[in-house]
């Protein structure tokens, strides 16, 4: 970073992030453009709901890691290194009807594997 920076600007939630890196070289926080640019991170999932409801994500370029860009495919075919496995766990003395089974059963069905592949999380077949 360049040594006469000498404030740092915290952003508490997800969409004020997106905003505040996505309108900072237009003038950001003070209003007045900038020569410079602003870094944020966020969930892939996130971005692209946002930009569903917003169009936010047609103001923001997401960067490659290891030499990948981040998209549906990359991430459901594990070739984008930042990416995490979800688990779902349950004691094995929890009755059959306990609700954290049926969570389990829905997640496992057409319906809840739908869900999660329109949400970009598992390979479309």
């Amino acid at each position: 970073m360049h040594p006469r920076i000498q404030n740092n600007y915290v952003e508490l939630t997800m969409e004020g992030m997106l905003e505040q890196v996505a309108f900072y070289h237009k003038g950001g926080l003070q209003g007045t453009p900038t020569n410079s640019y602003a870094l944020g991170y966020t969930l892939y999932t996130y971005l692209k709901n946002m930009g569903e409801i917003t169009g936010i994500d047609q103001r923001l370029k997401m960067l490659a890691f290891e030499g990948v860009v981040p998209s549906e495919e990359s991430i459901a075919n594990g070739s984008y290194p930042l990416t995490d496995g979800y688990y779902a766990v349950v004691r094995s003395d929890l009755p059959q009807e306990h609700s954290a089974r049926k969570i389990i059963k829905w997640l496992k069905s057409d319906e809840g594997r739908a869900i999660i592949r329109g949400l970009g999380l598992i390979p479309k077949e």
